[in-house]
């Protein structure tokens, strides 16, 4: 009768002792893999570098922060880019590279016409490019933008980023005329076949965070220059 006992005992101390053995693997599980995921996540999210943050010095301090950010598309639904519901001035079409009919884009501000012509308005312009791609690689159309922004630009450096979808490369400009600062960034569509610029000017604070949004969640998706909507 004891040994009776003796073993339900023993075999209810071995039970427990598994149960509690799996559910500190499941637990351990869980945590790698927590783990593992906010590393994805932080490889995968763009943030703009404390050091160039600093190099923007002559931002105005107002607006500190944007009200909201609206998801914008080019004619086709395949240039896709979340940008400050401030910058409602809206712009598609060709685009026009250097003088030259280069593929198309797509631009946002809260004045497109003074982004534009003097680049003392906040905003953001998307080009892509199937003729630049044929001709440059990323580093090369920056060079292009290099050429002429430092006519203007104090040039502070050139640095890589990545997000969950792209990388590249992108310049950083700051006191331009007209402008605190400016950056440059370009990629390359999935299959390699159009080039991607993204031209950015920084005049407030609020612009610091826009960047990193809009650098996270632009995207391009299939063909920009084939009109689908039309035979």
């Amino acid at each position: 009768m004891i040994g009776k006992k003796l073993f339900i005992r023993l075999t209810a101390v071995l039970i427990f002792s598994l149960i509690l053995g799996l559910s500190f693997s499941s637990q351990g599980a869980l945590t790698d893999r927590a783990s593992a995921q906010e590393s994805l996540d932080s490889v995968q999210q763009f943030a703009l570098p404390s050091t160039v943050i600093q190099e923007q010095s002559a931002l105005a301090q107002t607006p500190a922060s944007y009200s909201g950010y609206n998801l914008i598309t080019d004619n086709e639904e395949k240039i896709r880019v979340q940008v400050p519901v401030e910058w409602g001035d809206i712009e598609t079409g060709v685009w026009d590279f250097k003088g030259k009919k280069s593929g198309v884009f797509l631009a946002a501000s809260a004045d497109l016409a003074n982004f534009y012509s003097t680049r003392s308005q906040s905003g953001v312009l998307i080009g892509v490019s199937h003729l630049l791609a044929q001709t440059y690689d990323r580093e090369g159309l920056l060079g292009l933008e290099k050429r002429d922004l430092s006519r203007q630009c104090v040039h502070q450096g050139r640095f890589d980023y990545k997000n969950q979808f792209y990388s590249g490369k992108y310049d950083h400009f700051t006191n331009c005329s007209g402008t605190p600062g400016i950056m440059v960034f370009t990629t390359a569509s999935a299959d390699g076949k159009s080039l991607i610029m993204i031209r950015i000017a920084v005049v407030s604070e609020a612009d610091l965070e826009a960047v990193d949004t809009i650098i996270n969640t632009f995207q391009v998706l299939g063909d920009p220059e084939q009109d689908e909507h039309h035979e």
